[in-house]
């Protein structure tokens, strides 16, 4: 199930986007269970978002979640016009790790709009 976030045009809501970095052979040689990559020696921390017009794109500047030992960066989302689109977004984490970048796998989230007269 893909995750809805109701906070279009919200000025000051503060929405985490959290991407994890997955060593995809040591998951396989753990049956599966996903293994982080430790970046915690990572800079350019990036969250790119692709937005639903497919058309638009961003890239925010991530902190680590913890120590970066955990593979986990996030961004909290803070101006009106960062998610300022109704649907699908795409999400992506990207980091520099000894010298080479490093994608996270792509995440998705849907956007819905926010209810209408709530005092």
């Amino acid at each position: 199930m893909i995750p809805e976030i109701s906070q279009t045009f919200q000025y000051g809501a503060v929405v985490t986007l959290t991407v994890q970095f997955i060593d995809p052979i040591a998951t396989a040689a753990n049956n599966g269970v996903p293994v982080p990559i430790n970046i915690s020696g990572a800079t350019n921390l990036l969250i790119g978002l692709l937005f639903p017009d497919q058309s638009t794109s961003q890239n925010f500047s991530a902190a680590f979640v913890t120590d970066g030992t955990d593979g986990k960066v996030f961004y909290n989302t803070v101006y009106n016009t960062d998610l300022s689109q109704l649907g699908l977004f795409e999400i992506q984490g990207k980091v520099t790790l000894g010298g080479s970048p490093l994608l996270s796998a792509k995440g998705y989230f849907n956007v819905v709009s926010n209810v209408d007269n709530v005092d």
